[in-house]
């Protein structure tokens, strides 16, 4: 992928966060901002919570944590679970909880990309094949503005893990602004799986 590809995406991201604010509940992830001083700087809107996963204040939502989480459904205690139980040691599943409740957390202050990138990481350095732990790691980055690099995760998840609906929708949300005729398997492949379209993308982008 190109870099001004990569930019596209990210003006993109911005695009749907925008219709996507005029039609729900308060979104979840954060659009990232252009680097100073980069050619796109000037052009780019303003950073905007949440690109692509809403829902969250329609959901229940854990109680007495620090860094609550959606009960079920995307980004949520349901696929957490999922992680930990690939997981063999008790320091990865140490690491990959933190690493996920700092990526998608309901509790916005508390969301920590950069130190759940390096957790992320260190899961991964001993536990290679955890596909939530490249999901986690590709949400994070996109969130760092490094949209190359989270599609590369996204699809390594899917990869390791061909029935994985929450990666097919993300690759589904990055693919919707220029190759839709890949973003569509994905996001045909996510429906499949009863992942909900959250994004709407398939009124917009896939039908």
């Amino acid at each position: 992928m190109q870099r001004t590809s990569v930019v596209y995406i990210i003006a993109f991201a911005a695009l749907l966060i925008a219709c996507g604010q005029k039609q729900g509940p308060e979104p979840i992830e954060s659009a990232p901002a252009p680097q100073a001083g980069s050619p796109s700087a000037s052009t780019q809107p303003a950073p905007v919570n949440a690109p692509f996963m809403q829902g969250q204040s329609a959901d229940p939502i854990e109680q007495g944590r620090s860094l609550p989480l959606r009960l079920s459904g995307l980004n949520s205690v349901e696929e957490l679970n999922r992680g930990l139980a690939r997981l063999q040691d008790a320091e990865s599943r140490q690491l990959f909880e933190e690493a996920f409740r700092k990526t998608f957390t309901a509790d916005q202050s508390g969301r920590n990309y950069s130190d759940a990138e390096a957790k992320f990481q260190q899961v991964l350095r001993k536990s290679e094949k955890s596909a939530e732990a490249y999901r986690g790691l590709g949400y994070a980055l996109f969130n760092r503005g490094q949209a190359e690099a989270a599609l590369a995760n996204y699809l390594k998840a899917i990869e390791i893990s061909p029935d994985y609906g929450e990666a097919h929708y993300a690759v589904a949300f990055l693919y919707a602004m220029g190759d839709t005729s890949k973003g569509k398997l994905h996001y045909q492949k996510a429906m499949q799986l009863g992942i909900p379209d959250e994004r709407k993308l398939g009124e917009r982008f896939y039908k």
